[in-house]
């Protein structure tokens, strides 16, 4: 099912029972109209006065094509109510097809006008405070702005070359070493597949040429060229400032890439996956921002909501816990998720529970798995959506849908 949102303000003498009659002349049936009237002809027939509270209101409606191959579903905003009313009413739309979804937002432009806007009115202020709210971008929003860098990090999705790269920088960091010394490190040792897929990877790791001694190992210089490191070695005395021995040879080293290496170190890996699985869900999306002197990693607007992804590809303490709070307190978002590789602390856990926050945790190593929990979670989120659409405003006026009137026509999502 493809399903989005869009609102447009209707003009101040345009009524929404009219926009519903130009989409019933479009071939749209009306299910809460058609229901209501089916439902008073029914009761008047048995003698009945039919009460308001029971047929619900006239500022939603369940419009469904003949064939029930598309619906669009409208409610009035609350914030066009009141003074706000005289300069036309917000209307929400929501679109839900089987086939192309631009077909039918072509056909509610066309009947409503082209003044539609993407989103709900809701979601459309929210990305407008947010984008207020948000100041520079963090340090990680740079270099994932970067496609060199974005590149690195998708690459690191994979969990067998994320584990290669986190070995050598653990061990070495910035330090080029030889071939022979990545082979003795325990990791590679017990499993040489490991060293494999590191070494073909060209990418990852940068190769340099360096005057080393063949006695004590000792590191002299490191150039990016042989010859260069040739004729440094050449115009040298030729003997090892460390141990005075006079083999001296160049020999090629190796050091992971600052794309890499800032990949895993920084934890660039896991913000661009967190980014990625949420844009596959809303274009609403912002990477590495500052609010203030926080960093915020991931942060959306999906279903009417504001989602908060904290990103740790470490432990998460109870400092960073507190730190959320204070995010929390700026952003307000509606769902916090924090996404950590290690497992949280059982403290941790029960302080997220003490909360007044909607914190969900996904605990997990495998990329992979955190993005299907994380698509999980964002596919709920939009669920929820699209199931409290007509609820949501009814309910804020206090006059809730019976069951029986929304009907099973507009199915499951």
């Amino acid at each position: 099912m493809n399903i989005t949102d869009c609102h447009i303000r209707l003009g101040a003498t345009a009524s929404f029972e009219s926009a519903v009659v130009a989409f019933a002349n479009r071939g749209f049936q009306p299910v809460l109209r058609n229901a209501r009237r089916t439902a008073t002809s029914d009761l008047e027939g048995q003698g009945f006065d039919v009460p308001a509270t029971l047929m619900g209101n006239d500022d939603v409606e369940v419009l469904v094509a003949a064939d029930g191959s598309a619906t669009i579903a409208l409610r009035i905003c609350d914030a066009t109510y009141g003074r706000l009313a005289s300069l036309g009413r917000e209307v929400d739309i929501l679109l839900m097809t089987e086939s192309d979804i631009s077909a039918l937002r072509a056909i509610v432009r066309d009947t409503l006008g082209e003044n539609l806007e993407n989103h709900s009115w809701k979601t459309s202020r929210a990305r407008t405070t947010l984008c207020e709210v948000c100041g520079e971008v963090s340090p990680n929003g740079r270099l994932l702005a970067a496609p060199v860098y974005r590149s690195a990090a998708r690459s690191l999705y994979d969990d067998k070359l994320r584990m290669a790269v986190s070995v050598v920088a653990e061990a070495f960091g910035r330090l080029a070493v030889t071939r022979d010394t990545l082979e003795q490190l325990e990791a590679f040792e017990s499993d040489p597949d490991l060293l494999t897929l590191l070494l073909s990877n060209k990418d990852c790791l940068t190769t340099h040429f360096g005057v080393r001694c063949l006695d004590c190992g000792g590191p002299q210089m490191d150039f990016e060229e042989r010859r260069e490191a040739e004729l440094a070695l050449a115009a040298s005395s030729g003997k090892c400032s460390q141990c005075g021995s006079a083999k001296l040879a160049v020999v090629e080293t190796l050091e992971v890439a600052d794309v890499y290496l800032r990949g895993v170190q920084q934890g660039l890996w896991l913000e661009s996956l967190a980014s990625d699985v949420l844009t596959e869900r809303t274009d609403l999306v912002w990477s590495g921002q500052m609010v203030g002197t926080k960093e915020i990693d991931v942060l959306g607007v999906l279903g009417d909501k504001i989602v908060l992804v904290e990103c740790k590809d470490t432990s998460f303490g109870q400092t960073d816990l507190a730190m959320i709070g204070l995010k929390a307190d700026e952003i307000r978002p509606d769902l916090i998720v924090v996404i950590s590789t290690r497992d949280l602390h059982h403290n941790v856990k029960d302080d997220i529970e003490k909360m007044d926050k909607d914190i969900r945790v996904i605990s997990e190593q495998s990329a992979e798995v955190i993005r299907a929990k994380l698509d999980e979670l964002l596919c709920a989120v939009s669920a929820e959506h699209v199931r409290d659409f007509l609820l949501t405003r009814a309910s804020n006026l206090g006059l809730g849908f019976p069951p029986w009137v929304l009907g099973s026509r507009l199915g499951t999502v």
